[in-house]
């Protein structure tokens, strides 16, 4: 821990918790520690100091000034609008950056929602280059609240869960079959948050049964809009709903290959650009 966390003056977050509760930290400082990378880290949360008592614990963590996703996506709601395609690519491309990392770790994170997903803007998008990596450190997203995480690690090989969550959006299929599950959870919160993106609303799944193989797939009630690239987002979605693997995570680099590959065009980096910066217009007249 830090001997001085305040030391730089720089406003921090409070987390209070009761009872007290020590498991966050210690994700957070595993995390970290496995990463070892100072361009992987900005993804998560930066734990500065945990304080304990009987009754509670306090931890100081990183403020995110820019507010989080659900903020964001709500601002268009209430216009009666959904985030611009592009920008659920950005965002989408960061996530499965993100998860590729922390799943590279052996954690699982279990409660992939908008709500724990801070922006991370840059001051002025001007010179920001979505093919440098160093621009990936100042923009994107940051993944936070690691209180329903799980070390693998920390537990035998080939181990899985049975548990079920009460919030509708975090009940990933298996869970609803009453199926084990490991890093399906966040496969399906992923899956979540990128429909929010797209349709403003949680995310809904219907069950089709393969006339080859007569096995269950699972894909989105929601049709996708004619303008958008419905291939993409159809092959996204049903690697993110029908990983059906236990002992290894979906295969998040080929899903950011996906992504990036589609926005290589100049007309699509131009478009990027041009939305990064009316959402910095946005975000500063809140």
């Amino acid at each position: 821990m830090d001997e001085d966390p305040g030391s730089d003056d720089s406003v921090v977050a409070l987390k209070l918790e009761t009872p007290p509760c020590k498991w966050e930290f210690y994700i957070c400082e595993v995390l970290l520690g496995r990463l070892q990378d100072q361009y992987r880290t900005a993804r998560f949360t930066n734990v500065k100091q945990l304080y304990l008592s009987q009754e509670a614990s306090f931890m100081i963590t990183d403020l995110g000034d820019s507010g989080t996703l659900h903020e964001l996506l709500n601002m268009h709601r209430v216009k009666g609008q959904t985030l611009p395609e592009i920008l659920a690519m950005f965002y989408a491309m960061d996530v499965f950056q993100m998860m590729h990392d922390l799943h590279s770790c052996k954690i699982i994170h279990a409660d992939i929602k908008p709500d724990n997903l801070l922006l991370r803007h840059p001051v002025s998008w001007d010179g920001w280059d979505h093919d440098d990596p160093l621009s990936w450190r100042i923009a994107g997203l940051k993944l936070i609240d690691f209180g329903r995480a799980i070390d693998l690690e920390a537990l035998a090989p080939g181990t899985c869960f049975m548990a079920e969550f009460s919030h509708e959006c975090l009940r990933c299929i298996e869970m609803q079959e009453s199926r084990p599950w490991t890093y399906q959870v966040d496969a399906y919160g992923v899956a979540a948050v990128l429909h929010y993106m797209l349709y403003g609303e949680d995310i809904k799944v219907q069950c089709a049964i393969e006339s080859e193989t007569g096995r269950n797939t699972y894909r989105l009630k929601n049709p996708f809009k004619r303008y958008w690239a419905c291939s993409l987002w159809e092959e996204v979605f049903s690697a993110l709903l029908n990983h059906n693997d236990l002992h290894s995570p979906p295969d998040w680099q080929r899903l950011t290959t996906l992504l990036h590959s589609h926005w290589l065009s100049a007309p699509l980096a131009r478009e990027l650009q041009t939305e990064l910066r009316k959402q910095a217009i946005l975000l500063h007249e809140d």
